[in-house]
């Protein structure tokens, strides 16, 4: 599993052909060169795998990457550094002479690396905007002129005029400078194995660079991950089963919703006391029942929650700590049994006194190679492509094999079954509950709110109706009073028209009375031959029923 520089074809003065320590290309079992570090002779050596490879992470690493994780809300820059930790850990737990040391503290204070770092601040002084900023941090390449650190961690822009078709590369160096042009391929031959065996074939890995891109999205989350991962491999597309699985509670919920908003919209334009009164009561017909109304919101927006928050990060970002293993086994020397032309290497005898000499460097095909062409056992490896995102979080026995092959041990002292080591952050439990909280919150606020609504409603109706009987009331006792007032006028007015025609009917008689008096008086006087003033007398007698009246 290695990747040769090409620049390493014209360097090189020994016999080449691209090799990977359990994949070649070409996949050809004749190849003759292999990437290694080397184990050096000297117990005081500490270069290569003797003191353990020393790395170094450049100073503004998580700040030029947290931007690209799906879940940056829920890290840190020490959930990324203990990520990177693990991803080293991964290969040295399952290799007795392999282990690495973390140096980054060491190169940040390094005389070197400081000076550099000041000369790129005066160089930056004068940008500005988002130029300077990515001016200021190209001074992570600064940190390749640590002496210390025989691998550099770096991140580089999208744009940083590299054609790479994945989220991160691995370059194998000499010696190493600040820039391309000051470095040196892989060029020496004779790395001594792990089995004290010199391999005059092969070169030599004294520096690697492992470059990320600021291109792609991340996750740090692999253990939930995992299992999305071995669905899709198990039954086919993740996001499809998931939008099988949703769509259909998803679709009826927007339905629901939309014909209540339907009807809503339908009493506000038919509502013949106003558009007011009418907007009311479309409230309480989307509000009611409360029960319904919450449901129908908590699943709309539940479900894009749960694919943006949980299904499309697994599956479409990268898991950052696989990916950082996946680079470190390529600065080991190992390489990528899924891509195209590449051959899958296993060494079928178990190595020992007999036979840990110089054929445990040989390749298959090779006289006495313990090596053979083998496929791979399955397509779930820490080695494969980043490209497919079928990246196992965990190294299988395949990248064992090949790790055991490239770097033999005499005595066998290999893992059985790999080890791993793997922080349960749980982070995607908690976008689970996040997202069921979040639903739950906006689907009862909104249900809350036109649940208030339909209430503050009711009040008002209740108001208008008692100040509607209050009015009407009102109205009906003026009403009543008004009627009281006009049947007692007319009362009056009645009284009075009986009582002119009960004077006239007086008057009349008594007028009547008088005359019939006065005539008979007069009959009586002529007959009796009174005189006139006796006439005139009796008729002065008879008094007028007005004056007859007021005498009263």
């Amino acid at each position: 599993m290695l990747r040769v520089p090409p620049l390493l074809l014209a360097c090189a003065n020994f016999p080449i052909a691209q090799l990977l320590a359990y994949v070649t290309i070409p996949a050809v079992p004749n190849a003759t060169l292999m990437l290694r570090w080397t184990m050096p002779a000297q117990f005081t050596d500490e270069s290569g795998l003797g003191g353990g490879l020393t790395y170094a992470v450049e100073r503004d690493f998580c700040g030029k990457m947290v931007g690209q994780f799906d879940d940056k809300d829920w890290i840190n820059c020490g959930d990324i550094d203990n990520s990177i930790r693990r991803a080293f850990e991964t290969w040295a737990a399952n290799h007795q002479m392999i282990s690495f040391k973390n140096v980054t503290s060491r190169c940040l204070a390094d005389g070197a690396v400081q000076a550099c770092e000041q000369e790129n601040a005066v160089r930056c002084a004068s940008t500005t905007g988002s130029a300077r900023v990515e001016c200021f941090w190209q001074r992570g390449n600064c940190t390749k002129l640590c002496a210390a650190a025989e691998i550099v961690i770096l991140a580089e822009s999208f744009y940083g005029g590299r054609l790479v078709d994945s989220v991160a590369y691995v370059q194998h160096w000499d010696s190493l400078g600040q820039t391309a042009a000051d470095s040196v391929v892989v060029r020496e031959p004779g790395p001594r194995l792990t089995n004290g065996v010199v391999s005059l074939r092969d070169a030599i890995i004294k520096k690697a660079t492992i470059t990320f891109l600021r291109r792609d999205c991340f996750y740090i989350d692999s253990t939930f991950c995992a299992s999305l991962h071995k669905t899709e491999r198990d039954f086919g597309s993740v996001l499809v089963l998931y939008a099988l699985f949703t769509m259909p509670f998803f679709a009826l919920a927007i339905v629901l919703l939309l014909a209540r908003f339907c009807l809503a919209c339908k009493a506000i334009i038919k509502h013949k006391r106003g558009w007011g009164l009418g907007l009311r009561d479309a409230i309480k017909s989307i509000a009611e029942p409360l029960t319904e109304i919450w449901l129908i919101l908590f699943l709309t927006t539940l479900m894009p929650f749960l694919y943006f928050s949980l299904a499309r990060p697994c599956m479409r970002c990268f898991d950052f700590e696989a990916s950082m293993a996946h680079e470190i086994g390529l600065v080991l020397g190992l390489g990528q049994p899924n891509a195209p032309g590449h051959t899958n290497y296993e060494v079928i005898s178990p190595l020992n006194s007999s036979n840990c000499g110089p054929t445990a460097a040989l390749l298959p095909g090779q006289p006495g190679s313990l090596a053979v062409v083998a496929p791979v056992s399955g397509a779930w490896t820490m080695m494969n492509t980043l490209l497919t995102r079928q990246v196992a979080p965990c190294p299988t026995k395949d990248d064992l094999a090949g790790l055991n092959m490239l770097y033999p041990t005499c005595s066998n002292a290999r893992q059985s079954e790999p080890l791993c080591y793997k922080s349960f952050e749980n982070l995607g439990v908690i976008r689970l509950m996040s997202s069921v909280g979040l639903s739950v919150a906006i689907s009862f606020t909104v249900a809350a709110c036109l649940s208030r609504g339909s209430q503050l409603y009711e009040k008002v109706k209740v108001r208008l109706m008692t100040l509607h009987a209050e009015t009407s009331a009102a109205m009906e006792a003026a009403a009543v009073n008004i009627q009281a007032r006009f049947r007692g006028h007319k009362a009056r007015s009645l009284t009075a028209r009986n009582l002119g025609t009960r004077r006239n009917l007086l008057a009349g008689e008594s007028a009547q009375d008088c005359e019939n008096q006065s005539s008979d008086f007069m009959l009586g006087q002529a007959q009796a031959g009174a005189t006139q003033s006796a006439a005139n007398k009796a008729s002065a007698s008879c008094v007028p029923p007005e004056k007859a009246i007021h005498r009263i």
